[in-house]
């Protein structure tokens, strides 16, 4: 499954969904310390760290809700498609990326809970693309026909 980040125009909308309540609403320099892949929801399950918090943040790659994907995707600077749902490039652009969140509460059904809200470029990121890619794993044989 590819998801191409450029399908949405930037939005100012929240970017992520609900997450652990270890970091304190407010602006976070973070970096990307998991990432998961939720196939039976086609989102990515994104966790975060500030080295000494954490929290997590759900990004669906399906639907009208891919925008905040795309956006997650610009703030590390991404600005090709790639397979979320493949480990060898999902780790590739995510994993041990830098970035800026704001993590809110909001209060649902009597509950309080934390998420992260926004995500944001630092200053002076470069962009990376389809370049910065790693390189298809070489065919097993020659042709890619099979010894039998």
């Amino acid at each position: 499954m590819a998801f191409n980040p450029n399908a949405f125009p930037e939005k100012s909308k929240p970017s992520g969904g609900s997450g652990s309540r270890m970091l304190a609403p407010g602006k976070h320099r973070v970096t990307i310390e998991d990432v998961q892949w939720d196939g039976s929801r086609d989102q990515l399950v994104v966790t975060f760290s500030n080295g000494e918090a954490t929290i997590r943040g759900w990004y669906p790659v399906e639907g009208t809700r891919g925008f905040v994907t795309a956006n997650l995707l610009r703030a590390v600077g991404w600005n090709a498609p790639f397979e979320p749902d493949d480990a060898t490039s999902r780790n590739h652009v995510l994993l041990g990326q830098e970035l800026q969140i704001v993590v809110e509460t909001s209060e649902y059904a009597g509950k309080t809970r934390t998420q992260v809200r926004w995500t944001n470029r630092l200053p002076g990121l470069a962009d990376r693309s389809v370049s910065d890619q790693p390189e298809p794993a070489p065919a097993l044989f020659e042709d890619d026909e099979l010894p039998f």
